[in-house]
């Protein structure tokens, strides 16, 4: 799974991410983790892989999961 889906079907679930910011003697793990991280911290970015990774439904649940978590109806 590219970076780029990860964080449209992931992304919601992860709190924090740093891991992004560190080197990596795998170079391709490195790749990737950079990559994520860097749509991981940019809204925009993200919104942008999340509509074009997401079904219709898909995105609707996700937006009202994320919704729920920050207005404090569920916990993450």
């Amino acid at each position: 799974m590219t970076p780029e889906e990860y964080a449209a079907k992931r992304g919601h679930l992860i709190g924090d991410f740093s891991l992004h910011l560190y080197y990596y003697s795998d170079k391709e793990l490195g790749r990737w983790l950079h990559r994520f991280g860097k749509i991981f911290e940019d809204p925009e970015k993200l919104e942008k892989c999340r509509r074009k990774f997401l079904s219709p439904e898909e995105f609707q649940v996700i937006t009202k999961y994320i919704d729920d978590v920050i207005s404090g109806r569920i916990e993450p």
